[in-house]
């Protein structure tokens, strides 16, 4: 491919049919430098008339041709520097309108609603010395089912309670009270004092010493902690009573392996209501 360009070259560089400057142009392409003569030599022919390129014009108007193509291009570039900050302003614009948001504004940190702690009890007064508190799947049925009624009869009779009196009709109390509802402190720590707020005036009223605690969420909120070890029977420090914090009667119906369980953690309850 180059030799057969060169031959072009050579065609027309030594073809005297073709312009003077393009046949220059050629010779100058291949790097063969043209000579002329300055005068006349004695005794020879006298020589052509040849058009000589002026490299100064030339040189000049390609200076000329490169300011003008670099202030074209430069105008170019600032006419797309102009659109492309155009379209960032429009799309900050659209983003900041869909968001609803001012442009300094902060997004909230929304916590999901699957890690809120959400749960209902049942209260049961069941005589001078003994409430229960069992906790219901969240905003269940309020009552208690055949199944679970029977499982607590049991427990309390295991425990040398007469329940005979009792009509187990209970009083309710649902996390969070209202849905939706902001507290200022940490969630946990909000549902703890409302708890405790609950318990505190059940007790006032009822005057249990003891209180028998079927847990499931609320596990986390009553159980201390000893080191590694689960405290789950306790005297509550400034009042006159006793937690006893086990497994759920759903739990239980659920997994009756659990009941071996719940039975052990029993124990001390039993001892003082035999006492």
């Amino acid at each position: 491919m180059a030799k057969k360009y060169i031959y072009i070259l050579l065609y027309y560089a030594l073809n005297n049919s073709v312009n003077e400057l393009r046949r220059q142009a050629y010779l100058e392409a291949m790097g063969i430098k043209v000579y002329y003569p300055r005068a006349t030599l004695p005794g020879a022919k006298p020589s052509p008339r040849y058009e000589l390129a002026e490299k100064s014009s030339v040189s000049g108007k390609r200076i000329e041709d490169s300011s003008k193509y670099s202030a074209i291009e430069q105008q170019k570039s600032n006419q797309r520097g102009a659109q492309a900050k155009a379209v960032i302003d429009n799309q900050e614009t659209e983003l900041i309108r869909n968001r609803d948001l001012k442009p300094d504004a902060k997004l909230e940190q929304i916590t999901p609603d699957s890690d809120i702690l959400k749960f209902s009890l049942g209260y049961y007064s069941i005589n001078d010395s003994l409430s229960v508190i069992n906790e219901m799947p969240h905003l269940t049925a309020r009552s208690l089912s055949e199944e679970s009624l029977s499982l607590l009869r049991n427990i309390l009779t295991a425990l040398g309670v007469n329940a005979d009196g009792c009509n187990f009709s209970s009083e309710n109390f649902d996390w969070p009270i209202v849905e939706g509802l902001s507290v200022a402190t940490e969630p946990n720590q909000a549902a703890r004092q409302a708890l405790g707020g609950f318990i505190t005036m059940r007790q006032q009223q009822d005057g249990f010493s003891n209180l028998l605690v079927f847990a499931g969420e609320i596990d986390e909120l009553l159980v201390k902690k000893s080191g590694k070890e689960e405290v789950r029977d306790y005297k509550v420090e400034q009042a006159d009573y006793y937690f006893t914090i086990t497994n759920s009667l759903q739990m239980m119906l659920s997994y009756p392996r659990l009941k071996r369980e719940v039975w052990d953690q029993l124990q001390p309850l039993k001892q003082r209501l035999n006492n």
